[in-house]
């Protein structure tokens, strides 16, 4: 087992880190993805989601921004929300630094989510995966997620999410 260092924590992002959440995403999108999507595609994706007008409204309908941190700083991000008790918990965005890359910070990070999310009274964790994104999928696998459905979602601009739903139980 390869735990980071420090435990990892989830840290709320306040208002004015939501730049620091584009640029992190910026640094990370890149190597996650330009495999599998067509760099008009992550361009189009990353200013539907990160910008800060994307963000707010996020925050305004429930989703909550943390920082992952570990030894001394920030290793990534999570996005999820809203919690609702006895519900699912949709975990909108993961996404750990390229160098902290399988070091478990991505592993611990979701058990502290985890932690969080059943002592709110969530019975589970569900979260898009795109199909093609192998490295994701057994990531997420191996962290206790299995596919539920499968899914296309429309998202403009000619572009559409092509994902395997997934879901880890909470009890």
């Amino acid at each position: 087992m390869n735990l980071p260092e420090h435990r990892v924590k989830l840290l709320p992002v306040p208002q004015e880190d939501w730049g620091a959440i584009r640029e992190a995403a910026e640094r990370i999108w890149p190597s996650a993805y330009s495999s599998i999507l067509d760099l008009r595609q992550i361009e189009y994706m990353l200013e539907m989601m990160y910008s800060e007008v994307a963000i707010g409204q996020d925050v305004t309908r429930g989703v909550h921004y943390r920082w992952i941190h570990c030894a001394g700083k920030n290793a990534g991000f999570a996005a999820f929300g809203p919690v609702e008790v006895n519900g699912p918990c949709e975990l909108h965005k993961l996404y750990v630094e390229a160098p902290l890359q399988g070091k478990g910070v991505g592993k611990s990070a979701v058990e502290v989510l985890a932690e969080e999310l059943r002592d709110s009274g969530a019975r589970a964790i569900r979260l898009r995966v795109n199909r093609h994104n192998a490295n994701a999928l057994q990531f997420y696998r191996r962290v206790g997620f299995s596919v539920y459905a499968e899914d296309r979602l429309d998202i403009g601009n000619g572009f559409e999410m092509d994902d395997f739903l997934m879901e880890k139980p909470l009890t």
